[in-house]
């Protein structure tokens, strides 16, 4: 996890050098800007990457983001998403939430199941997060 990511464009060093330029999935997980925003890249190395809160700006212009957390994991293997045997590696699902919680059954069996969820319609001015737990 990232702390602190904002409008402006974040390194975020990883741990451990991968051998190449690593591909980041990337997630606001904080709920402290009052208008809607995401997390996008701005490049990779071997070592991290860039990311910044991309404020919506449907409502004004002006785009500056409190810093959130950022979740996130890399991989930088293009092939573990693509190689031989096929297996299925994600799947997508859309369901109406509440503020109760619910179950979420996945289709396949993962061994290590990462799971993003993220809203993607406004019906008020309150900021809105997903989350999740448990995931098996």
């Amino acid at each position: 996890q990232a702390q602190g990511v904002s409008h402006v464009p974040q390194d975020v060093t990883l741990p451990a050098a991968f051998d190449g330029p690593v591909n980041p999935v990337a997630t606001l997980s904080g709920v402290d800007g009052s208008y809607p925003a995401w997390a996008r890249g701005a490049g990779t190395t071997a070592n991290g990457f860039v990311v910044s809160a991309e404020e919506d700006a449907s409502l004004d212009a002006e785009v500056q983001h409190i810093g959130e957390p950022v979740d996130y994991f890399v991989f930088d293997d293009v092939a573990a998403l693509s190689s031989a045997p096929l297996r299925p590696v994600l799947e997508t699902l859309t369901v109406e939430l509440t503020n109760n919680a619910r179950t979420l059954t996945l289709s396949q069996g993962y061994d290590n199941p990462v799971v993003i969820g993220f809203v993607a319609s406004e019906n008020s001015v309150d900021p809105v997060n997903v989350l999740v737990r448990d995931v098996t």
